[in-house]
C-alpha cells in the first residue's frame, strides 16, 4: 500500500524457523498432532497424584503377594492420616470409654464387689460401645464424599480395601484397650500388672476377631439410610460368644495358672480364622450396590 514501509522479504531462514515452529505443534499435513508436542507427536499420559497413583503404580508390579501388601500400605496410611486430621470419631469414642469409667468407679462399691472379678465383664462392655462409635462409620466417609466408588474402579484387589480398613480399626482399637486398662488400674484398682503378657495376648486375640466382624459389618451398611444405628443391632449378636469368652479369658489371665490350651482360647482363635477369611472374600459382595 502507499505511505507505508515495506519491510524486507522473509528470507529462506525465517521460513524455515516458522515452518518448525508450526511443525512442533502440528502433526502430518498441518494438522494438530495428537496428545500435545514432543518428540514425534507422542501422546503424553496423565501424571496421576495422591492414592490413585500410588493403586495404579502398584498394579501389575512384582509379585502378588507383594502388590497386594502395598496396596493395603498405601490404604491404611491414607486412612490413618485421615484420622489424624478430622478426630471426630476418635474423639467420640476415647471420652465415651473414660466417662464409662468414671461412672462405673463412683457406681461399684470396691468393699462390696471384687473388682477384679466383675470388672473383665464391664470392661469388655465398655470396649463393646466405644468400638462400635469408632467402626460404624469406617465406610461413611468414603460413600459420602465418593472416594469408595474411585477405590472399587481402580485395578487393585477388593480383599487388599477390607484389610487396609481392618488394620486401621484393629489398631485403634488395641489403642483404646490400652488406655483403658491404665484407667482401670487408676480408679478400679484393676489388677492389670498380675498377668500383663496373658492378658495383653488374650486381649489382642480378642480385638481381631472384633474388628474384622465390625469392618465387614461397616462396609455392609455404609450406604444404608441410618447405618450407624443399625450396625450395633447387627453386630452385637454374632459377638456374644466372643464376649463371653473374652470376659471368661480376661479373668483367667489375671489368676495364677493361666493355660494356653484351654477350649476358650481354641474358640476365639477358631473364631478369629473362620470370620476374617470370610470377611475378606464377602467384601467383594458387601460393596455392590
Amino acid at each position: 500500500m502507499d505511505g507505508l514501509p515495506e519491510g524486507p522479504a522473509p528470507g529462506p531462514a525465517s521460513r524455515h524457523a516458522r515452518d518448525g515452529r508450526l511443525s512442533s505443534h502440528c502433526g502430518p499435513g498441518g494438522h494438530p498432532a495428537q496428545g500435545g508436542g514432543g518428540l514425534g507427536g507422542a501422546r503424553r499420559r496423565p501424571h496421576r497424584r495422591g492414592v490413585e497413583g500410588a493403586l495404579f503404580r502398584n498394579h501389575g508390579r512384582g509379585r502378588p503377594l507383594v502388590r497386594f501388601i502395598k496396596v493395603v500400605a498405601v490404604l491404611f496410611l491414607k486412612d490413618f492420616r485421615e484420622e489424624l486430621r478430622r478426630k471426630e470419631d476418635v474423639a467420640a469414642s476415647f471420652l465415651f470409654a473414660l466417662l464409662s469409667l468414671v461412672l462405673f468407679a463412683f457406681a461399684l462399691d470396691p468393699t462390696r464387689v471384687d473388682l477384679n472379678e466383675t470388672g473383665s465383664g464391664l470392661l469388655w462392655l465398655v470396649v463393646l460401645f466405644a468400638g462400635s462409635l469408632f467402626m460404624s462409620g469406617s465406610f461413611r466417609k468414603e460413600t459420602e464424599n465418593g472416594t469408595l466408588y474411585a477405590l472399587l474402579l481402580s485395578p487393585c484387589d477388593r480383599g487388599a480395601l477390607y484389610v487396609g480398613k481392618f488394620l486401621l480399626n484393629f489398631l485403634f482399637l488395641l489403642a483404646l484397650e490400652a488406655l483403658l486398662l491404665l484407667f482401670a488400674y487408676l480408679l478400679l484398682d484393676f489388677r492389670v500388672s498380675d498377668g500383663l503378657p496373658a492378658l495383653g495376648a488374650v486381649w489382642a486375640l480378642v480385638t481381631f476377631g472384633y474388628a474384622a466382624v465390625g469392618t465387614l459389618f461397616s462396609a455392609l451398611l455404609a450406604q444404608v439410610r441410618g447405618g450407624h444405628v443399625i450396625f450395633p443391632i447387627l453386630l452385637f449378636p454374632i459377638l456374644v460368644p466372643l464376649v463371653i469368652a473374652a470376659a471368661t479369658l480376661t479373668e483367667q489371665a489375671l489368676s495364677p495358672g493361666f493355660s494356653w490350651g484351654n477350649q476358650w482360647l481354641r474358640l476365639v482363635g477358631l473364631f478369629d480364622i473362620l470370620f476374617f477369611t470370610a470377611s475378606v472374600f464377602l467384601f467383594e459382595f458387601a460393596v455392590e450396590e
